[in-house]
């Protein structure tokens, strides 16, 4: 079924793979990019991929057309913890720096589709830029947050010096 007032056209693998040949487009974020990825890949059937093991994704390569797929699992895009790690109940996220996973192979992609869902809205979380908290969401949890950094901050082993 179309999309009213909208005419796509017919989806071609051959073409597809001629528009992507010789380059290397990634796809980055969460189970959304791996199953926008894993369709793309069941809808190409003009040439069949190899998978190509590379650390931190899952790669398939079209030899016939020097074209390579790939997934990096990336749920937040940058670096962050997910709560339950270290003991933690929220998210923490470091909006200075992309996620080291993709961000080590960015300069060999040629495209990448960037995809999270909204899922971690539903999760409280701690935004930082540096060391600088920015902010959290959502607004109301950020006194129970701040108590249990506190709380966690207490429990650190200091040196004096």
């Amino acid at each position: 079924m179309e999309p009213s007032e909208c005419s796509l056209p017919r989806f071609e693998p051959n073409t597809f793979l001629q528009l992507i040949e010789n380059k290397h487009v990634a796809f980055v974020g969460d189970s959304l990019a791996r199953n926008q990825i894993e369709s793309l890949l069941c809808i190409s059937t003009a040439s069949k991929p190899n998978r190509v093991y590379h650390p931190g994704s899952r790669t398939w390569h079209f030899s016939s057309h020097n074209a390579s797929l790939s997934f990096y699992l990336s749920p937040f895009l940058v670096e962050g913890v997910h709560r339950g790690k270290a003991g933690q109940n929220y998210n923490t996220m470091n909006l200075d720096h992309v996620n080291k996973r993709w961000a080590r192979d960015m300069d060999q992609m040629d495209m990448i589709v960037l995809s999270i869902g909204r899922w971690f809205l539903n999760i409280p979380s701690v935004y930082y830029e540096g060391n600088t908290v920015l902010g959290c969401w959502p607004i109301d949890t950020w006194n129970e947050i701040l108590l249990d950094m506190i709380k966690r901050w207490e429990k650190q082993p200091w040196s004096e010096e």
